[in-house]
């Protein structure tokens, strides 16, 4: 699915049972969500809604006995400078986009966090049985990290403000 950047302003992306990839967008001019998945159903696809200058992508039905396999991109472009926030359920989030965001929340339950080469405003970062992995990362504001029964790793990350808490696991930076 494919929505014009200029009309968004913040990007809800709530999934589950899947892995969550947030990529750089060569295509100026628009936001792109990709799903891939092993089975052919039209209620398992996503629901997205454009609403007031926000994006909502919504993960569709998951069947009860039979196993779906799901993997999802989110291509934004790297002149869009709005709010991201992004909630997954038993699924990781990998986080590589070049661009300029805002206010940026990213949260895993069962899952790890991973973000590469990315410039925030502010960034706050939650994972529930999962480590949060940054590097090559510049904040402007405030990061704030969260791991509960995970480890947190800086590696080359530049901020102005920082709170970073490890419950039941470690917190080490380099560089």
């Amino acid at each position: 699915q494919q929505f014009s950047a200029d009309q968004v302003q913040r990007i809800d992306l709530k999934y589950a049972d899947s892995s969550v990839r947030i990529l750089s967008n060569p295509d100026d001019d628009h936001i792109i969500f990709r799903e891939y998945m092993n089975r052919a159903n039209d209620s398992y696809l996503a629901q997205t809604k454009l609403e007031n200058g926000t994006l909502s992508i919504h993960n569709g039905s998951r069947p009860h006995l039979l196993p779906l396999r799901v993997r999802v991109q989110l291509l934004i472009p790297a002149s869009f400078a709005g709010d991201l926030l992004v909630n997954s359920a038993s699924g990781s989030v990998n986080f590589s986009h070049t661009g300029a965001l805002n206010q940026v929340r990213l949260e895993a339950n069962s899952g790890s966090i991973r973000i590469n080469g990315a410039h925030f405003k502010d960034l706050d970062v939650n994972a529930s049985s999962g480590s949060v992995r940054i590097k090559q990362t510049t904040v402007a504001g405030l990061l704030r990290a969260r791991a509960h029964s995970g480890s947190i790793r800086l590696a080359d990350t530049t901020v102005a403000k920082f709170d970073v808490d490890s419950h039941s696991g470690s917190v080490r930076g380099t560089d």
